[in-house]
């Protein structure tokens, strides 16, 4: 034996002096190596577990934020609107002062609340006719009437009975802090127009069509000291719409119907 292998021998010799006496060494290691596997295995598990948690964390501010509500479930942008008459388009804020005052001649037992106002324009063999909607309040009961007439007739005018006579709806009082008085089609409305009727503090009404799509109802004219008229060009052959959002001056949700 070279002195190399003694000085190996010797070291080995050591070193199992070191080690406790072990009367199963077999099953010992074989409990060493299966812990040993079992800890390899926790660790990835364990890892991504925590990565799961902190992903959790970041998601739950995305989830909640996407939840909150929108006020008025208009589905999209809204598309820009038009007057209701077929005279002047464009937004709101571009609409010409309606017509007051002349188109109106006073009859006994009715008190004129908003003046007539016209709506739509519509062209026939004859010329123009305008329909005019107005608000009166006859006998004790408020009512908003609409009527077509040719241009410049004025209603209960002397050539009024020519054509007809207004068609009346009566308006009744909002109860329990609601703000309309009235919703529907005018009666003698070629285009589908909208009408509601609501507190002065509405600005606009944004209308969920039958089919779905989204119109605005904008006030026209003065308002009255309990209500204003606002109208919606819905178009012909719709049904009634699904829904209404009433909004104030800064389009901030009123009343939900």
């Amino acid at each position: 034996m070279d002195e190399l292998e003694r000085r190996l021998r010797s070291a080995l010799v050591e070193l199992a002096e070191e080690v406790p006496p072990s009367h199963n060494a077999w099953a010992d290691q074989e409990r060493r190596l299966a812990l040993k596997s079992r800890r390899a295995r926790v660790r990835p598990v364990l890892m991504a577990a925590v990565a799961a948690a902190v992903a959790a964390l970041i998601a739950v501010p995305v989830v909640i934020f996407n939840l909150r509500p929108s006020g008025v479930q208009a589905g999209g942008v809204l598309p820009a609107e038009e007057h209701p008459s077929s005279v002047a388009t464009g937004p709101a804020s571009n609409w010409p002062p309606p017509k007051t005052g002349n188109n109106y001649v006073p009859v006994p037992n009715e008190k004129l609340i908003t003046e007539p106002v016209s709506v739509e324009t519509v062209t026939r063999p004859e010329g123009q006719w305008e329909t005019l909607v107005y608000t009166v309040q006859r006998d004790g009961t408020q009512l908003m009437c609409s009527i077509p007439l040719p241009y410049g007739v004025k209603v209960n005018g002397a050539d009024q009975a020519k054509y007809g006579s207004p068609a009346c709806l009566p308006l009744i009082a909002p109860r329990n802090g609601r703000l309309m008085w009235f919703k529907g089609f005018l009666p003698n409305s070629a285009n589908g127009m909208y009408a509601y009727v609501m507190t002065p503090n509405v600005q606009s009404v944004l209308v969920r069509t039958a089919d779905n799509a989204w119109k605005v109802a904008y006030r026209i004219g003065p308002q009255g000291p309990d209500y204003a008229v606002l109208i919606a060009r819905l178009g012909p052959q719709q049904g009634q719409p699904k829904a209404y959002t009433a909004r104030d001056g800064r389009d901030a949700t009123l009343e939900n119907g």
